[in-house]
């Protein structure tokens, strides 16, 4: 699923954010491709640009299943409102992603459990959150997303979307990605870096959708992120701030 939480943050709140307004043009589901451009990792000062598909299908019974939001079930029968159980996946770190991660290991993918939510305030601003458990090494990381956007209609069917959004995580989610521990210290140089709990980033994006048919939606996006707290201060980070992009092609069915 696209929770594609190596912690590459640009990438993942792009993709929501093409996931989240497509998806509203939908039917039931959505199938699509998308180009994004983001850090190699969370930090990282080099980027890479990557192909993602996209494929989502929602049951009139309230399952879902897809690579944009995982597996779940929408308990809600409130319009305006969703929320329920999901299973995404971490798909962790790999060190040879970049020279400046040599001896600090792989961080496995890994199963999430989670939950989320999203409410509808007006019909054109919205809340989400999410959380998430089974991350990190250990699977025992801890991470909530929460994200206010707002839409607006800009006349012939282009639409514009604004949000802002944080990313909170406990020690032993911060510790996988920023930390560094004393067996990694010894085979990179990097000092010792033990990361508390806390805020990781907050984000602000930007996208455009443009309807090429009846069911056909371009959307571009971008998200400037900004690492905060013991994540922006570990070793490992070359740029605690970042801007990634998507460009992006689905079809609503």
């Amino acid at each position: 699923m696209l929770s594609r939480t190596s912690r590459n943050a640009a990438l993942l709140a792009s993709t929501f954010v093409l996931a989240t307004h497509i998806a509203q043009a939908q039917p039931r589901g959505l199938a699509g491709i998308g180009v994004a451009s983001a850090p190699r990792y969370a930090g990282s000062d080099e980027r890479r640009t990557s192909a993602l598909p996209l494929l989502d299908y929602r049951w009139a019974n309230g399952w879902f299943a897809g690579t944009v939001k995982g597996i779940g079930y929408n308990a809600s029968r409130t319009p305006g409102l969703e929320f329920g159980p999901r299973l995404t996946v971490d798909f962790g770190r790999k060190e040879r992603r970049s020279a400046a991660l040599r001896g600090m290991g792989d961080v496995d993918a890994k199963a999430e459990l989670g939950a989320f939510i999203d409410y509808e305030l007006t019909p054109a601003l919205s809340l989400g959150a999410t959380l998430q458990a089974g991350a990190g090494d250990g699977g025992q990381g801890l991470r909530s997303e929460l994200e206010l956007s707002h839409g607006f209609d800009l006349g012939s069917g282009l639409e514009l979307s604004l949000g802002v959004g944080t990313t909170l995580a406990n020690q032993a989610y911060v510790q996988s990605y920023f930390g560094v521990t004393p067996a990694q210290a010894a085979a990179t140089g990097y000092a010792i870096y033990t990361p508390k709990a806390g805020a990781m980033d907050v984000s602000a994006k930007v996208s455009l959708r443009y309807p090429l048919a009846p069911r056909v939606m371009l959307t571009a996006a971008l998200t400037a992120t900004q690492l905060q707290g013991d994540a922006k201060a570990s070793p490992l980070v070359r740029k605690a701030s970042s801007v990634g992009g998507l460009l992006a092609l689905g079809y609503a069915f």
